[in-house]
């Protein structure tokens, strides 16, 4: 995916190495910013400048869906799956993390807390969280709802192959047609500049960043000034005293 509003699909073959284009999309509007690919390798999902999520068939390169999200959400910027392509993250320019029902578009949640552009998002292998990085510096660990678990976990095992024990099997799945409580999902941890400083091995820290964890200071401590020193041309005319400035609004004689 580029700027030119295309998906460019190649096969690559080893023996001999050769790349092949097979087909190539173009998007209705805009860039293509980011995609990735679902758990059966069946479909790639991008996210660009139209504001919608793009499903393409990667067998033939042709669209198969396309969902349109929140309209306040602006500029789609990252995509992420889970391992088992039940929810997509999305992040926008509006700052915000939306996740989306592969299956039928619906936006089941929206959290936010980045005071920039989130830059990346991830799942964890088992979707008990969502980690996510912005421009601010800081890393955001989101503790997911656990009805997203326990599907995801159903999914994995409709995969596999393997039988997964649930009570309540028609509840499970019918709980991705439906909106999830947004204080189901949870800021769990934050790792800002500050966290990282305090955390860093001072002998695996590149010499600027040893400097700045020696800049650091708490909050509440004293700091005592440090008068600035004369050096060079200045100290030799102006001497120890230094200069006296003084304002035309000043009651005080000179």
């Amino acid at each position: 995916c580029g700027a030119d509003k295309s998906v460019v699909f190649r096969t690559v073959s080893q023996e001999p190495f050769k790349v092949t284009r097979y087909h190539q999309a173009i998007t209705s509007y805009g860039s293509v910013y980011d995609m990735d690919i679902e758990a059966t390798n069946r479909f790639v999902i991008t996210a660009g400048q139209d504001k919608k999520l793009n499903i393409y068939a990667i067998a033939t390169g042709k669209p198969s869906r396309s969902y349109n999200t929140d309209s306040k959400a602006g500029e789609l910027i990252k995509v992420q799956l889970d391992s088992a392509a039940l929810y997509a993250a999305t992040s926008s320019s509006d700052k915000s993390i939306r996740i989306y029902d592969f299956f039928s578009g619906n936006c089941i949640a929206k959290v936010t807390g980045h005071s920039e552009v989130v830059t990346s998002l991830t799942f964890s292998s088992d979707c008990t969280r969502l980690i996510s990085t912005s421009a601010d510096g800081c890393i955001f660990v989101w503790k997911l709802a656990s009805s997203m678990t326990k599907a995801h976990q159903f999914r994995k095992s409709e995969l596999s192959g393997q039988k997964y024990q649930v009570e309540e099997k028609e509840d499970l799945m019918s709980s991705q047609k439906s909106t999830i409580d947004v204080d189901d999902i949870t800021l769990e941890e934050t790792f800002g500049k500050k966290a990282f400083l305090e955390k860093a091995n001072p002998s695996a820290m590149p010499s600027w960043l040893i400097r700045a964890k020696a800049a650091q200071v708490e909050p509440n401590s004293q700091v005592e000034a440090v008068q600035p020193s004369l050096q060079g041309r200045w100290k030799e005319r102006v001497g120890e005293e230094g200069i006296t400035f003084w304002s035309e609004q000043s009651n005080e004689n000179y």
